[in-house]
């Protein structure tokens, strides 16, 4: 018997693919955000997963567009001082403990262009014991400012390391 096989189908007779579930009949990439979001019956921190499933494969860049696009805001002090970027450096090298000296020369720094410094800033008072977890978050935003992804994503998960520390 002679049989041939055929990949392609007749004109006429292809159906478009469409990307729905036949249970909601949403396009696949509105589902996907559904269970991202956490409306979708997986879970609320999906997206966690995802986030670093992707940069378990190197995606550094996908994995940390996550964090900030599915992760709960965070919660920044207000500032409430209006001094100059000199002042502020003065400031903070008298008082290199102060957190609030701190988060005012990171915002000085990166609003007038310094985003070598800015991170160093950051970096400085997370490191010390019992800091605020936001400061590793500053570190992250300014890595990711940067576009040095692997950085970024590493700063964000010591920030989500040191807020489930805080939370205890």
């Amino acid at each position: 018997m002679n049989h041939q096989c055929s990949l392609h189908a007749p004109a006429g007779r292809v159906l478009p693919i469409s990307a729905t579930s036949d249970s909601t009949q949403l396009p696949m990439s509105k589902q996907i955000n559904l269970v991202i979001n956490g409306k979708g019956g997986v879970g609320r921190n999906f997206w966690l997963g995802m986030a670093k499933y992707k940069a378990s494969k190197n995606d550094f860049r996908g994995g940390y567009e996550l964090t900030q696009r599915y992760g709960e805001p965070v919660a920044l002090p207000r500032v409430a001082t209006n001094f100059s970027l000199q002042d502020l450096e003065k400031r903070f090298a008298a008082a290199h403990n102060n957190y609030g000296i701190g988060y005012e020369l990171y915002r000085a720094q990166m609003q007038n262009g310094r985003v070598d410094d800015a991170p160093l800033t950051a970096r400085h008072i997370s490191e010390r014991p019992n800091s605020p977890a936001y400061f590793h978050f500053l570190e992250a935003q300014c890595w990711a400012e940067k576009q040095n992804w692997k950085r970024a994503w590493n700063a964000w998960l010591a920030f989500q390391a040191a807020q489930a520390r805080a939370t205890k």
